[in-house]
C-alpha cells in the first residue's frame, strides 16, 4: 500500500511539474520580453540561448517566433523581419499576425490575408477593433467619445498589452495629434500609465504636453526619461521618438545648440528609417509575386496530373 502511495505521489508530482514548464526557461522569455523595446538586440541574445540550450514545444516555437520577428523590427532590420511573417501564412499565430499587420500599416500596406479561423482569437478581434477605430477617424475627421476610448482602454488591460503594443501607440499617436480640444488627453495619460514600463507612450505624452504650452508638467516626465538608454536603443523607432522630443522640447525652451544636435541625429535616423522601408516595401511586393507564382505553378501542376489521370483511365 505505501508503495502504491508512493507510485502516485511520483505521478502527480511529476504533473505538476510538467505543467509549470522549465523555470530558468520561462525566466529568460521574460527577460526577453521585458528588454525587447528599449534593447531589442539583448532580446535577440537572450532568445538564441534559449532556442540553442531548450529545445521548444510548438507553443514556445510560435513564441520564439513572434519575439524574433518584432526584435528585428525594431532594428529596422525589416528583410529578416518580412521573412518571417510572410512564410506559411496560414500557420502564423494570432500575435504573430497582428504582428505582420502593424509592420506592413507602417509602410502603407494593407493587408488582406486573414487564416481562416483567426477572427474567434480575443488579441485578434481586439486588434480589429482598434485598427477600425483609427481608420474611421483618420477616414471623417470626426472627433470620437471619450466614452468610446475610455472603454476600449478598459478594454485592452484585459488583453495581452505586449502584443497590442503597437496598435496602442499608433492610434495614441493619432489622437494626440489630432486634439485641438484637448479631449483626448485623459485617454493619452491613462495609456501612458498602462503601459508605464514602455519609454514610447511616455515620450508621445510629453511631447502633447509641450505641443499644448504644458511645459512644467513636461519638465517632471522628462526627468524620468531614462535618457542614457535611449541614447543607445538599436530600437531605431523609439529612438527616433526620443530625438523628435528633444527637438520639440529644446525648441520650446530656447536652447538652440542642443536643438540642432537634436535635429541632426533626428534627420539622420528619419534618413535610416526610410531606406529600410523603401527596401522592405520593394522586398514584400517581390516575396507576394513569388508566393502566387508558386500558387500558379502549384495549380498547374494538379490539373495535369487530373488530366493525365484522366486520360490513362480512359484509355486503359
Amino acid at each position: 500500500m505505501l508503495k502504491f502511495f508512493s507510485l502516485v505521489f511520483t505521478v502527480i508530482y511529476s504533473l505538476v511539474l510538467a505543467g509549470t514548464g522549465n523555470p530558468e526557461k520561462n525566466q529568460l522569455f521574460r527577460k526577453a520580453e521585458s528588454e525587447i523595446v528599449l534593447s531589442p538586440e539583448r532580446s535577440m541574445e537572450v532568445l538564441d540561448y534559449i532556442e540553442k540550450n531548450f529545445p521548444p514545444d510548438d507553443e514556445e516555437s510560435g513564441r520564439l517566433m513572434y519575439l524574433r520577428a518584432k526584435s528585428l523590427y525594431y532594428q529596422n532590420n525589416l528583410t529578416e523581419a518580412l521573412k518571417i511573417i510572410s512564410k506559411e501564412n496560414e500557420h502564423l499565430s494570432p500575435d504573430l499576425m497582428i504582428l505582420r499587420r502593424n509592420i506592413l500599416y507602417s509602410f502603407n500596406i494593407k493587408d488582406t490575408f486573414v487564416p481562416k479561423d483567426i477572427t474567434v482569437n480575443n488579441d485578434y478581434r481586439f486588434s480589429e477593433k482598434a485598427g477600425q477605430l483609427l481608420t474611421r477617424l483618420s477616414g471623417t475627421g470626426r472627433p470620437v467619445a471619450p466614452a468610446e476610448l475610455s472603454a476600449l482602454l478598459k478594454e485592452a488591460s484585459a488583453h495581452h498589452l505586449e502584443i497590442q503594443r503597437e496598435n496602442m501607440l499608433t492610434l495614441s499617436e493619432y489622437l494626440a495629434q489630432h486634439d485641438p480640444g484637448h479631449r483626448y488627453q485623459d485617454f493619452l495619460n491613462q495609456t501612458r500609465i498602462l503601459y508605464k514600463n514602455d519609454p514610447a507612450f511616455k515620450i508621445l505624452y510629453i511631447k502633447y504636453l509641450l505641443e499644448n504650452n504644458r511645459a512644467g508638467e513636461a519638465d517632471v516626465l522628462i526627468a524620468e526619461l531614462p535618457r542614457e538608454n535611449l541614447e543607445q536603443s538599436t530600437n531605431l523607432y523609439l529612438k527616433y521618438r526620443y530625438y523628435d522630443l528633444l527637438v520639440t522640447y529644446y525648441s520650446k525652451t530656447g536652447q538652440h545648440l542642443d536643438y540642432k544636435e537634436a535635429v541632426q541625429k533626428k534627420e539622420a535616423l528619419f534618413n535610416t528609417i526610410d531606406r529600410g522601408a523603401f527596401s522592405a516595401k520593394n522586398k514584400w511586393f517581390g516575396i507576394l509575386e513569388e508566393n502566387y507564382r508558386h500558387e500558379l505553378d502549384s495549380a498547374i501542376t494538379i490539373r495535369r496530373y487530373i488530366l493525365f489521370s484522366f486520360l490513362a483511365l480512359r484509355y486503359c
